[in-house]
């Protein structure tokens, strides 16, 4: 491991700043999302999972980030409420889960 304060700098925020952007978008529920019962195109299970493991990713790049790391989560989600909430787990437009136990 080389530490943070060694790495060059386009290692840190910028690469992890689109590795958030990247997570984010995997981790959100599909536009059309309704119920899991009726998606067809992404795997209850696989997607789960992936949130699960994104989780220690994000908590890092907020560490490394920190007001970087909340620009970039605001902009996802007030890009996705401009888009009717879709994928947004907060909100109900776009069919997406209010409900937290998606967010463990």
């Amino acid at each position: 491991d080389v530490p943070t304060s060694e790495r060059h700098p386009d290692l840190a925020s910028p690469l992890y700043g689109r590795l958030v952007e990247v997570i984010l978008k995997r981790v959100a529920y599909p536009p059309s999302f309704v119920s899991w019962e009726e998606e067809l195109d992404v795997d209850e299970a696989d997607f789960e999972e992936m949130r699960r493991l994104a989780t220690d990713v994000l908590v890092g790049a907020y560490f490394l980030m920190r007001a970087g790391y909340l620009e970039k989560l605001a902009g996802v989600i007030l890009s996705a409420k401009q888009n009717g909430g879709a994928g947004v787990g907060t909100s109900n437009g776009g069919g997406a889960p209010s409900n937290d136990q998606h967010y463990h």
